[in-house]
């Protein structure tokens, strides 16, 4: 079997199996890698097995680890966060998805905070623990270490999704940059960047205990995902661009096919133009961007799809979108009239995405 290294910890995150490819995995601390690693370092042991919550209950975080024989360019921090947060984004995605159909479940990762790096981690020559961020640089000794995880998240072993078809994309556009190092390829870098952004813009919106301003920081950070997203090196990226992006998809629903909301048409004064509802919706969250991030006046009812405060807000809606972006971006767009395409996974993803969506025309679920 192949020897892998220990890099970081996902504290707030508890798995069952480990999300892996050729050279990086994140693991439950159960997988024999992971525990053959622990077993052979004190330190290392006493860092992953001495976790809990506030409350003193043991939690098993997840482990990043690298196979020794990876190349140099996979072991670059910005790899390794492109590799979590494909993880990441991916499982977020999936657990927006199912709360929009199903209603409320903590099982699922639905916020970026149980993806967060733990920033303690060995020194070298795993004697002490080196804590590491831009507030502190400090050195101690592993016997005294406990961990814990964040208070803000609920504390439970995660049940992670994904869309194969995007994962199985998303992997190979790393691979490309990171271990062939086409690093001047132009779409793996606005994709990862893009991807980076969807992180900051997933996490839970209570530094202000969850004022309006939290959730629209979060609305911002979203439309800056979508415009990296669609930028085209040489000119702009903006609302047209994408527009023009999350119209590239067809559905299966004929409600999401119709063109029947309007909105002014960008550059054309006094010109509305008809648009399918993810495109209405995206401008909702593009123009409450605005209203926050300039200072104009803002209304609880800007958070929320055709400010109608009884449905979800639009923070939810973001990570669909950004799905339907994605299978744009990455030419993962089905052909809807031949339904012998779709297995039946994808074909009950794809149903769901559309489901989801469609419940911003709906109040909440109870």
């Amino acid at each position: 079997m192949n020897s892998w290294k220990f890099i970081f910890i996902l504290h707030n995150l508890s798995i069952d199996a480990p999300f892996e490819n050729k050279f990086v995995a994140i693991a439950p601390k159960t997988d024999e890698r992971v525990a053959g690693l622990t077993n052979r370092n004190k330190t290392l042991k006493n860092l992953v097995n001495k976790f809990t919550d506030q409350f003193k209950r043991p939690v098993d975080p997840a482990v990043l680890i690298v196979r020794n024989d990876a190349p140099l360019s996979v072991l670059d921090n910005d790899a390794l966060v492109a590799f979590r947060n494909i993880f990441a984004i991916s499982s977020i995605m999936e657990s927006w998805v199912t709360f929009l159909n199903r209603g409320w479940q903590i099982e699922t990762p639905n916020y970026s905070n149980y993806f967060d790096i733990y920033p303690i981690s060995p020194d070298k020559d795993y004697k002490y623990l080196i804590t590491r961020s831009p507030s502190i640089h400090g050195l101690d000794e592993s016997k005294t270490f406990i961990g814990q995880t964040s208070p803000e998240l609920a504390t439970v072993r995660s049940k992670v999704d994904h869309d194969s078809k995007i994962i199985n994309e998303l992997l190979e556009r790393w691979n490309k940059r990171y271990v062939k190092c086409k690093t001047k390829d132009w779409n793996t870098r606005v994709l990862f960047r893009s991807l980076e952004m969807a992180y900051q813009a997933c996490s839970i919106p209570f530094k202000n205990n969850s004022t309006i301003y939290d959730y629209g920081s979060n609305i911002s950070l979203w439309v800056s995902a979508f415009e990296v997203l669609v930028h085209p090196k040489n000119g702009r990226a903006d609302l047209t661009r994408v527009l023009n992006l999350l119209d590239k998809i067809e559905f299966l629903s004929a409600a999401l096919n119709r063109k029947t909301y309007r909105i002014p048409f960008p550059g054309k004064k006094g010109k509305r133009k008809g648009v399918k509802l993810p495109q209405k919706l995206y401008y909702q969250i593009y123009s409450a961007r605005n209203g926050f991030l300039h200072g104009n006046p803002v209304k609880l009812k800007d958070l929320f799809p055709f400010g109608i405060t009884s449905r979800y807000p639009l923070t939810l809606y973001a990570p669909l979108l950004y799905k339907v972006a994605l299978k744009c971006f990455l030419n993962i767009v089905e052909n809807v009239s031949d339904l012998n395409g779709f297995s039946k996974d994808q074909f009950i993803k794809f149903r769901n995405l559309e489901q989801g969506i469609l419940s911003a025309l709906d109040d909440a679920k109870n």
